[in-house]
């Protein structure tokens, strides 16, 4: 996961047009990496989500609203749940959804 992560990021940030295309693909599959036991892997999928969401705001799109709603959600569903790691996981993305250009 933590090198998964890493790549989404990394390709945000070196090639955004690239990258949009698959958007929906990464926030169907990010979301384990939050609830990951390495504080790490929680660090880098914030960082690849931030990333994310940054080109997300930039470009105007239909599903804009559902990506950052299902970001949301899966921050709060982490929040709810009991265990530490989720809810540093959560944090995480409440924190990339502050700074990711939320429009």
């Amino acid at each position: 996961l933590d090198s998964a992560t890493l790549v989404v990021r990394e390709v945000a940030l070196a090639a955004p047009s690239l990258l949009y295309v698959h958007v929906a693909a990464i926030f169907g599959s990010i979301w384990p990496a939050f609830r990951d036991a390495r504080a790490a892997v929680r660090q880098s999928a914030a960082e690849a989500l931030d990333a994310v969401l940054q080109i997300v705001a930039e470009r105007p799109s239909a599903a804009r609203g559902g990506w950052y709603a299902a970001a949301r959600g899966e921050a709060l569903t982490a929040l709810r749940s009991g265990s530490a790691e989720a809810v540093h996981g959560g944090l995480l993305a409440a924190a990339a959804l502050l700074s990711g250009g939320t429009p």
